[in-house]
């Protein structure tokens, strides 16, 4: 017993500190999801507003400038899509993300137009419920930018009227559009025209600059000019010249095909030409074809195309020249031919028969029937006051008959 008494002490005040640690060691936090950001911008500030599931544990952080960007530290932050950029379409943010520095550690930069070390002291940073709202302060910003301005000083500084007063200004420049126009000068002219000179109070640059001039000058001078080489006129005419004449050209070859595919040889033509169809049945037919200066007749039915028989042109008839005299000699009167004969009048033809002689002409609109007798045509049709005429022509017909009977 003594000797457990001592070893179960010195057990107790070694386990007491680890207890009494373990009761004191605050909770691990737990992470907070950042959700939507959106950003926001106006002619006096921007804000970018960062929402949360819940309301944010950590204290309000603080801006931080590195470089180019600006960055806000987000403790117990875990954020879904880093590296997601925005546009902030502000005049000093031109664009932010939010990025995952570590586990439980995430960031928000802001990339800005300026030096950042100029305008992190315009931004601050509040928390309002679950969001964290980074707020930049343009007019702030524009201050700082002014106290850390390094250029030329705005004010102060000379005025424009003693500016333009301490300016030399050179008046021996000849017109450039009077050098132009006078191209075609005498070279002498033109060199009269500029000035050699040097004014009083010139610079050693300004010497060196007309030196370099006039030697350009002379090295012109004395190169020889090139014909068509005087002006851009002379290039346009040289050009139009050409087109025109290549127009012509090109008019005349398309002229010259165009004759010379009219005028053929009399047996260069081997155009193929219908000339005359006939149809001899439903599906038979012959034609008469042209192959350049022959013709030829061919059949054709459904099994196919025969052909008939080759046609010539007819040849033409030799004509016999007759004298003139001879011509004359038949035309005038015989001297033979009977002078009472020639002065014999041509008594005029007379008519046999007049339409309104006819006793057996039909009315209009009435049948008739016709056949030949002795009198000639005549009508047949039975009619009732015609009956004894008829039967009197048909006795005297038969009287004539046995009269001209021969005798036995």
């Amino acid at each position: 017993m003594r000797f457990f008494g001592p070893l179960l002490l010195q057990l107790l005040v070694l386990l007491a500190p680890a207890h009494l640690c373990a009761q004191t060691a605050p909770a691990s936090p737990i992470l907070q999801t950042l959700g939507p950001i959106d950003a926001e911008s106006d002619q006096k500030a921007s804000v970018i507003t960062m929402r949360y599931d819940t309301k944010p544990a950590f204290t309000k952080p603080v801006a931080e400038a590195h470089g180019s960007f600006i960055q806000v530290v987000l403790p117990h932050t875990m954020v879904l899509k880093p590296g997601v950029f925005v546009e902030a379409k502000s005049p000093y943010i031109r664009k932010f993300t939010v990025i995952q520095l570590d586990e439980d550690t995430a960031a928000l930069r802001l990339f800005v137009t300026k030096e950042a070390e100029h305008l992190v002291g315009a931004v601050t940073v509040d928390i309002l419920e679950n969001r964290v709202l980074v707020i930049m302060d343009h007019e702030r910003a524009e201050k700082e930018l002014l106290a850390n301005f390094n250029g030329v000083p705005v004010q102060g500084g000379p005025s424009p009227e003693q500016v333009v007063k301490g300016t030399e200004v050179r008046k021996d420049i000849p017109d450039p559009i009077a050098l132009m126009g006078n191209a075609k000068a005498d070279p002498n002219t033109i060199a009269a025209a500029s000035p050699t000179a040097v004014p009083e109070g010139a610079s050693v640059a300004m010497a060196g600059t007309v030196s370099k001039t006039k030697a350009k000058k002379a090295v012109l001078e004395e190169a020889p000019k090139e014909k068509w080489t005087d002006g851009i006129e002379n290039k346009l005419v040289a050009v139009t010249i050409f087109c025109a004449v290549m127009l012509g050209l090109l008019v005349a070859i398309k002229s010259w095909r165009r004759v010379a595919v009219k005028a053929l040889a009399p047996g260069a033509d081997f155009s193929l030409k219908t000339l005359a169809t006939h149809a001899l049945g439903p599906k038979q037919r012959i034609t008469v074809i042209q192959v350049g200066q022959e013709q030829i007749l061919l059949g054709v039915s459904p099994d196919g195309i025969n052909f008939l028989t080759s046609l010539k042109p007819q040849a033409a008839e030799p004509r016999i020249q007759l004298d003139p005299s001879m011509y004359q000699r038949t035309l005038s009167p015989s001297p033979k031919r009977p002078a009472a004969r020639e002065s014999q009048g041509v008594e005029p033809l007379q008519k046999s028969r007049t339409p309104e002689s006819r006793s057996d002409r039909p009315e209009p609109g009435s049948s008739i029937r016709y056949g030949v007798g002795d009198a000639g045509i005549k009508n047949f049709k039975d009619e009732g006051h015609r009956d004894q005429e008829s039967l009197e022509d048909v006795t005297r017909l038969i009287r004539k008959k046995l009269k001209d009977l021969p005798k036995v």
